[in-house]
């Protein structure tokens, strides 16, 4: 009886083997939308990962993710990796390896153990108009799991990739075209070290991608930030909070909208009351 209970048990692990070598190799997952903005301002958002939550779709799914940015600040070469406790975000890094100015971005993902896959994204401009088309591609190789999971990815990852897709159409189209060009980073007076210290932490954390001192970016100038808030006996504490939690805040006249994203827990308390300490004193 056992005999015959392994020997079908075996049969249906080399059936399973079999059917698994003949499922396709490559995955493949694509979705597209057309946004009505220019290339350029489409690019600005994908080719810069310190940009890259403000449209994610899984940005929002576990706002506790951390993440570490090394590398140039975008284009070739930056990476973002991330590190959440959430079963549909967990690890993994992300690498440009291909930018094309306001055409094409390529990035290698790196899952660990579940193995390396690219993303990429295509523009095309047609009038006024930039369609848009995110893709995935994965060469599972000879691992039979991972050809069994390729049949389930479309539906696994096309509703995210929708969504984002969603989000970034929002976003390029409700920031003006001046506010997506990279922030350069400003002078700061030698002479005011706590100032330079801010800076140092802006720049490290990403602030710059959306900030500038003295001009909007995506985010509104810093200088324009101290003077709303000048006479605001609580503005410390309330900056604090709106740089943790995120958000659109009451600048929607210069972001259009666009939200903050969450610098908490990627920024450590201290280190964010730094920064809206380096802000307010501008």
């Amino acid at each position: 009886m056992w005999k015959k209970l392994l020997v079908g048990l075996v049969a249906i692990l080399l059936v399973a083997i079999a059917i698994g070598l003949a499922l396709p190799r490559n995955i493949h997952v694509e979705r597209n939308t057309v946004i009505h903005a220019a290339p350029s301002a489409v690019f600005a958002f994908i080719n810069d990962f310190h940009k890259f939550n403000l449209w994610s779709p899984w940005a929002k799914r576990d706002p506790n993710t951390q993440y570490i940015f090394s590398g140039p600040g975008q284009g070739v070469g930056a990476k973002m990796a991330w590190r959440s406790e959430h079963p549909n975000v967990g690890n993994g890094q992300q690498q440009i390896m291909v930018s094309d100015s306001d055409r094409h971005v390529q990035t290698e993902l790196n899952f660990g153990d579940m193995g390396t896959a690219f993303a990429t994204f295509d523009l095309v401009m047609d009038g006024t108009d930039t369609h848009v088309t995110w893709g995935f591609d994965q060469d599972t190789g000879y691992n039979i799991v991972n050809r069994y999971f390729g049949l389930l990815m479309d539906k696994f990852i096309g509703p995210d990739y929708e969504q984002g897709l969603v989000n970034l159409k929002t976003l390029a189209e409700s920031t003006p075209p001046a506010a997506v060009t990279p922030a350069t980073p400003p002078a700061v007076a030698a002479s005011s070290p706590a100032s330079s210290t801010g800076l140092e932490l802006a720049r490290m954390s990403g602030c710059l991608a959306c900030h500038s001192i003295d001009r909007k970016v995506v985010g509104p100038a810093w200088k324009d930030v101290a003077a709303r808030y000048k006479n605001h006996a609580d503005a410390k504490p309330q900056l604090i909070n709106k740089v943790k939690t995120g958000g659109k805040g009451n600048w929607a006249d210069v972001t259009g909208g666009a939200p903050m994203p969450p610098y908490s827990p990627r920024v450590s308390d201290t280190d964010i009351t730094t920064l809206v300490e380096f802000v307010l004193a501008l």
